[in-house]
Formats: C-alpha cells, structure tokens, sequence
C-alpha cells in the first residue's frame, strides 16, 4: 500500500491512499484550524478500530455475533508539554449475549491480540461494558 501526506497550508494535512482520502488538522490551541480530526485522535482511533477489530475476531472464533459492538475514547493522557501520549482510555461495548465464561477470553483477544496496541509504549486503559 502507498500513502501519502501532503501539507496543504494552515497546519492541516492531506492523507491519501489507493482506497481514500483523508485530512487532520492541528488544534487551534496549536495553531491550526481545529476543524478536524488531529493526528493523535486518528492516533488514538487506530488502536481503537485495532482492538475492536481483534475482538471481534475472537468473538467469531467462539461463535459470538460482535455486529454493533462499539468503543467510545474516553480520554488522552499527555506527558508534561504534549511531547508524548502516555495513556489512551478507551470503553468497549461489547454484546450482554456474551455468556460470562467468554468474557475473560475476547477481552484478552482485546487487549493482547491487537498489531498497534502491541507497537505502543502508551498505557491502554480498557474498561469492558456488556450493553450493546
């Protein structure tokens, strides 16, 4: 796959691929626009749509339906000055239908089966709420 990102002025990013295009803009607080996502939300997003991902993966696996399971970002932790994200506090709704002997197993698939989540430094604060 090829990407690329082009500075199109005002601190705001053009993303492309073969599949699609997108753009981050930085925070006013820092500048820029403001006006959509920053970097470390989409930072924050891919470990998201990875963890989702690889749980529904596992639920496959035990038979489990994961069609409208859903993450909420709950938080972005900094280090002093903003030169580091040190936690990414993320809430997983997962099926009430997952009988509570699965659970243990799709939040490990959650949490240790997931590429980026396994790339970062930064603290993953998990909470699993079976709701959806």
């Amino acid at each position: 796959m090829s990407i690329t990102i082009k500075n199109i002025g005002g601190f705001r990013m053009e993303i492309s691929n073969e599949k699609e295009q997108t753009h981050t803009d930085a925070p006013a607080s820092h500048g820029g626009k403001g006006e959509l996502i920053t970097p470390v939300e989409l930072f924050a997003e891919s470990l998201m749509a990875c963890a989702l991902t690889t749980a529904s993966m596992g639920a496959a696996k035990a038979g489990i339906n994961a069609d409208g399971w859903h993450a909420e970002l709950k938080g972005i932790e900094f280090a002093e000055g903003h030169a580091s994200v040190t936690a990414i506090a993320i809430e997983f709704h997962f099926g009430s239908e997952v009988p509570e002997a699965q659970r243990r197993r799709i939040e490990a698939f959650t949490k240790n089966g997931c590429t980026v989540g396994n790339s970062l430094k930064t603290e993953e604060k998990f909470t699993f709420v079976y709701d959806a």
